[in-house]
């Protein structure tokens, strides 16, 4: 059986709340998520093609991590698969989405490259900086507009401008 429910507010929190109770007394067990954690299969990654991935992550480190808005970007490799418990749980779409997306052209991008600098360098336009690295990922055109939009909301400086604009010229 699905039962749907168009409640907000604290009508859904009730509504919940009476279901969650009812469930744990029949002996369901609460979770709650607040964390994403996106895995991508181990294969096409060697040893050299997981130190590129940790090497671009190391290069960028500080504007993904401002971006997602987290302290640490670990990367836990297992036996099939490498994972990256680097998001905050959000149930909008748009946002896993742009999410998963970026995960998956940093793995595509970290398997193609031949070389890889693992120095960060410093930018005094993180906005600009990281767009660009974005269109490096292939997050070109208007269909990724949404994807570049949320990965970029938390990030100072002009997207468009390296030196901020015509303010600066």
């Amino acid at each position: 059986m699905v039962l749907k429910y168009n409640l907000a507010g604290e009508k859904r929190k009730q509504l919940v709340g009476a279901i969650s109770k009812e469930l744990g007394g029949m002996g369901a067990i609460d979770e709650v998520f607040d964390s994403l954690a996106i895995e991508m299969p181990l294969d096409g990654f060697t040893d050299e093609k997981l130190g590129n991935l940790k090497k671009m992550v190391a290069s960028k480190s500080s504007l993904i991590k401002k971006a997602l808005g987290v302290d640490e970007l670990p990367i836990i490799v297992t036996d099939d698969k490498v994972s990256f418990p680097w998001f905050g749980f959000d149930s909008d779409s748009t946002e896993v989405a742009a999410y998963t997306h970026f995960i998956s052209a940093l793995c595509d991008m970290a398997k193609t490259q031949k070389r890889v600098n693992g120095k960060e360098t410093a930018t005094d336009n993180e906005k600009f900086a990281f767009r660009t690295f974005l269109l490096r990922l292939g997050f070109i055109g208007p269909e990724f507009k949404e994807h570049r939009k949320v990965l970029l909301k938390n990030l100072s400086g002009s997207s468009a401008f390296r030196n901020g604009g015509s303010d600066n010229v």
